[in-house]
C-alpha cells in the first residue's frame, strides 16, 4: 500500500507543477478601456496637447463587452494625432512578447491602421500598426503585433518595457483618395502585453505532461 500511495501522489505534485508553470505565461493587462486604466485624455487637433486635453471618447456597452470608443470629430475627419490615450501609468511589461489588441470597427471608420503608441517618461515612444483589415464591425476581434526586442535588453527601439508610462491609440489619418481625412471611430474591449513561453519551459511544461501520463498509465496496468 505505501507503494502505491507514492505513485499516486507523484502524478498530483507533477501536475501541480506544471500548472505553476502554465499560469506564469498569463498576459499583461495594459487596459479593459473600463476599470482599468480607461482612456483618459484625448487630442483630436494641433489645439489640443497632453496639457490641454479634449475629449473624444466615450464609454459603450455592448452585450457583455464594455470599453471605449473613439469619436470622429469635425464631421469624421480627425487628423494624424487623433486619438486618446492613458497617462501616468507605472507598467512593468518586461517578460513580454507582443500586444494584443480587442476591437471591433464602426461602420463610419476609414482608418487604414490602428497605432498603439507606448511611452517612457524619458520621451522614448515606440509605435505599433494593427492593420483594420485584422478586425471586422460584426464581432470584437483579437489581433497581434509582435515586438522586435534587442537581443540583449528588454527595450524596442530604445523603449524599455520596464517602465512603461503612458499608451495611446490613433488611427493613420490616410484616406483611400489620399487626404488627410480618415474618420477614426472604433470600439475597444482590451489591449495586452501577451508573454510568449521561452522554449525551455515549453519542454519543461511537456516532459511534464508526458511523465504525468506514463506513471498514470503504469498505474491503471
Amino acid at each position: 500500500m505505501k507503494h502505491a500511495t507514492k505513485i499516486k501522489r507523484l502524478p498530483s505534485t507533477i501536475f501541480t507543477a506544471a500548472l505553476c508553470l502554465s499560469s506564469s505565461f498569463s498576459d499583461v493587462l495594459i487596459t479593459d478601456f473600463e476599470t482599468t486604466n480607461p482612456m483618459n485624455f484625448s487630442y483630436p487637433s494641433e489645439t489640443s496637447t497632453w496639457d490641454k486635453p479634449v475629449d473624444q471618447f466615450q464609454s459603450f456597452t455592448d452585450g457583455d463587452v464594455s470599453g471605449q470608443e473613439v469619436l470622429p470629430i469635425g464631421e469624421g475627419a480627425p487628423t494624424a494625432s487623433g486619438g486618446a490615450g492613458r497617462l501616468n501609468l507605472a507598467l512593468d511589461l518586461s517578460g513580454t512578447r507582443s500586444l494584443e489588441l480587442t476591437a471591433r470597427l464602426l461602420p463610419s471608420n476609414e482608418a487604414r491602421v490602428i497605432q498603439v503608441l507606448l511611452f517612457n517618461d524619458n520621451g522614448t515612444i515606440e509605435k505599433f500598426n494593427f492593420y483594420s483589415s485584422s478586425f471586422n464591425s460584426s464581432t470584437f476581434t483579437t489581433a497581434r503585433v509582435d515586438f522586435d526586442l534587442a537581443s540583449t535588453t528588454e527595450t524596442v527601439s530604445g523603449l524599455d518595457l520596464s517602465a512603461i508610462t503612458a499608451y495611446e491609440i490613433q488611427g493613420n489619418y490616410w484616406d483611400t483618395d489620399g487626404s488627410k481625412d480618415a474618420a477614426f471611430n472604433v470600439q475597444f474591449d482590451n489591449l495586452n502585453a501577451s508573454l510568449i513561453p521561452e522554449p525551455s519551459s515549453i519542454i519543461m511544461v511537456t516532459l511534464a505532461s508526458a511523465s504525468l501520463l506514463m506513471i498514470r498509465r503504469r498505474f491503471l496496468i
